[in-house]
């Protein structure tokens, strides 16, 4: 099922991540020194001594997790434990597994001891030629991934810590006994998910600080001021940047909406000044209101690829890097996966805020301009109104 360390790893496979799990051992047998710290160890055993999964209720704290057949199948029929599910990935022999053992606790007055492991889990080489997991352990994959890490600096020190010595401390060794439920150290889903409704703090005001605005971009610009090519010594004619801002502002505000916007696309300064210009308003709005309008006049206009939200970056010991979903198990190599941004997204200012408002100018900074159509997508223009451009899906 695993493979015990036997130095340099095997052409057919690659070194994509690793882990700390926690496990049982008999009391007995820790107390006695049968396990000792940086042995080569299996997913079920070190030497003659069995290695057992923690059970899933081994803690106290409660956990909204999916009970029965719902967490069968979410976990990839192997509970919430890694470990079981490493077995089961190993067992169908789409990993290979070295563990070594880095620290045994035993809990005194009690006929209980676990153990750390540190645990390198081996991709075949044909993932970096379209090989997948199978179906059938595709979820399994999935969730074992999402406890992995890639970081080789860390677990270059978590090898070289004195762990055979009693008197070195580890950051570790606290949640030995208080691990969660996947068992796995340092474990970020779990970790996040585990704080307290009660201890995560939300104060609106310190938001609204570091709210990106209008005014505070305009701060951080490069001057946008218009200036002139001076071609000769000659002293220059009178131009619009001889004008001044108030009064540009001025002008810019009467304008309808086309025309504002080809007026701000004619240079950097324009648009700088008609980016806090909502046609046909005469309110002014508060920065945070620019800002949203803007955001949302970004978001109508401007999709980009994104970076797969579902997909983990990993990088392998040798330098080369693979992406896993981590909900579906699904393996890239190469190019990172990207989805297409879609157009538009969801205003949720608190109440009394403006949204009204703000709404409100968002159409009327886009009145009477085409929406941009859709990517990919066959767009018939209709043309029987010559004062009209539209376009039909």
């Amino acid at each position: 099922m695993a493979i015990v360390i036997t130095g340099d790893a095997p052409a057919h496979r690659k070194l994509g991540g690793y882990l700390r799990v926690v496990v049982s051992v008999p009391a007995a047998d820790a107390a006695a020194g049968s396990v000792r710290p940086l042995a080569p160890c299996s997913l079920s055993a070190c030497g003659a001594v069995p290695l057992t999964p923690l059970p899933d209720d081994a803690h106290s704290h409660a956990r909204a997790t999916p009970r029965g057949p719902a967490k069968w199948r979410a976990t990839g029929g192997g509970g919430s434990s890694v470990l079981r599910q490493l077995r089961a990935l190993a067992g169908h022999r789409c990993v290979e597994v070295e563990g070594t053992v880095l620290r045994v606790a035993v809990r005194e007055g009690a006929a209980e001891a676990r153990a750390v492991l540190l645990l390198d889990v081996y991709l075949p080489l044909a993932a970096w030629s379209g090989w997948q997991f199978p179906r059938s352990r595709a979820s399994a994959a999935a969730a074992v991934f999402k406890h992995l890490s890639c970081n080789w600096d860390a677990r270059k020190a978590l090898v070289a810590f004195d762990w055979s010595s009693r008197d070195s401390t580890h950051c570790d060794d606290q949640y030995i006994w208080s691990c969660t439920d996947c068992h796995v150290l340092g474990c970020e889903v779990h970790q996040i998910s585990a704080i307290p409704n009660n201890e995560k703090s939300f104060d609106l005001h310190e938001i609204f600080k570091v709210l990106p605005s209008v005014r505070a971009e305009k701060a951080m610009q490069i001057i946008t001021r218009i200036i002139p090519d001076v071609v000769s010594d000659e002293p220059l004619e009178p131009g619009i940047w001889d004008i001044p801002d108030d009064v540009l502002n001025k002008v810019l505000i009467r304008l309808k909406p086309r025309d504002l916007i080809r007026v701000a696309a004619s240079c950097h300064h324009l648009r700088a000044l008609a980016s806090s210009i909502m046609p046909c308003m005469k309110l002014k709005l508060f920065a945070h209101q620019e800002a949203a309008v803007e955001w949302m006049l970004r978001r109508e206009q401007n999709s980009e690829p994104l970076a797969h939200p579902l997909c983990k970056n990993f990088c392998t010991e040798d330098g080369f890097p693979f992406f896993i979903n981590v909900t579906s198990g699904e393996i890239f190599t190469g190019v990172a996966p990207t989805i297409n941004d879609f157009g538009g997204g969801m205003f949720c200012d608190e109440p009394g805020l403006g949204k009204t408002v703000t709404a409100l100018s968002l159409i009327l900074k886009t009145q009477g301009t085409l929406a941009e159509p859709p990517k990919g997508v066959d767009i018939k223009w209709c043309m029987h109104k010559q004062d009209k451009k539209v376009w039909i899906l």
